[in-house]
């Protein structure tokens, strides 16, 4: 899963490159115009394709994680039923006592 986070984190920086570039684009074409400008624009697009690529195989990494794991929890639940139903069962109960809190206002006493 850390390789995972990583590989979003790397994704992140270079479409902050990307953007930077971009920003430099815009900059320089407010002020100069021609060749340079058009290489600019090219390399941005060529980042970008880059990093949809990279998303799109963090995507599938992501979605293959996720499948894995609920391969797993139903497999878990096909073996042990009743386990998984007391698993739920205390799950549900500390979840209701910690978000049921106490009524606001005086306590009686």
């Amino acid at each position: 899963m850390r390789a995972v986070v990583g590989d979003i984190e790397s994704a992140l920086e270079e479409l902050q490159a990307v953007l930077a570039t971009f920003k430099t684009l815009v900059g320089e074409a407010a002020g100069e115009a021609g060749e340079r400008v058009k290489q600019d624009t090219h390399e941005v697009h060529r980042q970008a394709k880059a990093v949809r690529e990279k998303l799109l195989d963090l995507q599938a990494l992501i979605e293959g994680a996720l499948r894995q794991g609920s391969d797993k929890a139903q497999a878990a639940v096909r073996e042990k039923p009743w386990q998984a139903l007391a698993i739920a069962t205390g799950a549900g109960l500390l979840l209701g006592f910690l978000l049921g809190g106490r009524p606001a206002g005086p306590r009686p006493g």
